[in-house]
């Protein structure tokens, strides 16, 4: 047909990306009771992360979980990071 138009309909599908770290949940300081006089085995079980769209950020401790950790006062780090290599430590 002369002077018709066609309409075509176009979909752009975009996904904004992923900017924001995970959250850590449990950073602040506790007590470790030693279970003999060598001090005390690291566990975390009381730490999380969450992220707003990785549904499991890796988490990772300094030192690891299971360390023989001495008397005294030890800084623990722990690091988050989700899918997107977003990061976030306390």
């Amino acid at each position: 047909n002369a002077g018709s138009q066609d309409a075509y309909l176009v979909r752009l599908d975009y996904t904004a990306p992923d900017t924001e770290p995970p959250v850590i949940q449990g950073c602040e300081a506790v007590n470790l009771y030693a279970t003999n006089e060598s001090g005390a085995v690291a566990t975390y079980s009381w730490i999380k992360a969450s992220d707003n769209v990785d549904p499991d950020p890796e988490v990772e401790f300094e030192p690891p979980a299971g360390t023989l950790l001495p008397l005294g006062t030890t800084n623990i780090t722990v690091r988050a990071r989700d899918a997107s290599g977003n990061t976030n430590e306390c």
